[in-house]
């Protein structure tokens, strides 16, 4: 954006996500969309083996950052993950369809609070508004029971039916989310297996009061500082960037460069000089 480009966004805060669902749908963007229109849609998407197509779609786009076991293994880890986050909605749906069928009544189905991909709108519909979602979109996207499930998918919409959660336990399903993320950033980086069970080994030695193994040498102030930025932009909400950019675009020519020169300058310092390996093969 300092150079006047203005690119879709591929990344919308993924690590603020409450459920390795909502972390696919806020991390690389692109290529999550063409996963789940081209793979997971092809093999049936919520139609039929919903479980199946999970763990194949996963398996495939571990595959596709390179032919090496950690990446397929980081593939895999995911569509663990995402196929027992579908586990509870399952019994809920079966066990709301058994009440009613037991029941014999003809009630509408309780309200379906829903939140965006985003995370941040709550939206409340109606079962019968599962019938505004056109067949053939339903079809196209394997939505074809008319549920509010159905609905809120079709919209691309994340639904919990009858949870109400408080801010404690969001925040507590995203410190969960992040940690199971990270764990598989360790897979997904680690050379082989033992390296992978090297690391954890390492951070979780038998005598916990041995702080000697903490020690990071390599840890300067550049690093200290990449990190803190990082928390800082991440946890930052998005009007206060909008707010900055507004203000950054109210400045003058010569401020601009200015500024930008002694941006330029601080990612210099805090940079790594050392060349990385690219850690992508046959990629």
């Amino acid at each position: 954006r300092l150079m006047g480009f203005h690119l879709t966004d591929n990344f919308d805060r993924p690590y603020q996500s409450a459920s390795i669902s909502e972390f696919w749908r806020r991390w690389h963007i692109s290529l999550g969309s063409w996963f789940r229109d081209y793979v997971y849609i092809s093999l049936g998407g919520n139609r039929t083996g919903v479980y199946r197509n999970l763990f194949i779609t996963m398996f495939l786009a571990g595959l596709w950052h390179g032919a090496g076991m950690m990446f397929v293994a980081w593939g895999m880890y995911h569509g663990f993950f995402l196929m027992i986050e579908r586990v509870p909605a399952a019994i809920r749906r079966r066990f709301s369809k058994k009440m009613v069928v037991d029941s014999g009544s003809t009630h509408r189905a309780p309200t379906a609070r829903m939140q965006t991909a985003r995370g941040s709108t709550g939206v409340e519909i109606e079962s019968d508004s599962a019938a505004a979602v056109l067949p053939e979109q339903r079809q196209s996207h394997g939505l074809a029971d008319g549920s509010p499930e159905s609905a809120a998918a079709a919209r691309g919409l994340d639904v919990q039916i009858g949870v109400g959660e408080s801010g404690g336990l969001l925040w507590l399903r995203r410190f969960a989310t992040l940690h199971i993320v990270l764990i598989g950033w360790v897979l997904f980086r680690s050379r082989d297996l033992d390296q992978f069970l090297g690391f954890f080994s390492s951070l979780f030695p038998a005598n916990l009061w041995t702080f000697s193994h903490w020690t990071t040498p390599n840890a300067g102030w550049n690093y200290l500082a990449v990190v803190l930025l990082a928390y800082i932009y991440h946890l930052t909400p998005v009007r206060y960037r909008e707010k900055l950019a507004r203000q950054w675009n109210a400045q003058n020519l010569v401020t601009q460069i200015v500024l930008a020169f002694v941006l330029l300058l601080a990612l210099f310092q805090i940079s790594v000089q050392d060349v990385q390996p690219f850690i992508y093969f046959q990629f």
